[in-house]
């Protein structure tokens, strides 16, 4: 019910009146509500993109490792 009173409401402050709380404890609400802005979407694909790159040279390391360890087993 309140969250489709804020999504309705345009300022957090007359819905935090309303409600009896107070507006610091509706404004991250509100930020999880609207979602991602277009600056953390962004950097969300850099960082993944960033993760892909040092994971595939370190999955080829990790092979390399494990294909020289069984020769020296014998």
């Amino acid at each position: 019910m309140a969250v489709a009173r804020m999504k309705s409401f345009g300022r957090v402050v007359g819905l935090a009146r309303e409600l009896g709380v107070r507006a610091k404890l509706l404004h991250p609400w509100r930020a999880r509500l609207e979602g991602p802005t277009k600056v953390a979407a962004r950097r969300q694909l850099t960082l993944v993109e960033e993760n892909r790159q040092v994971k595939r040279p370190l999955a080829e390391r990790s092979l390399e490792v494990d294909f020289l360890k069984v020769p020296c087993k014998k």
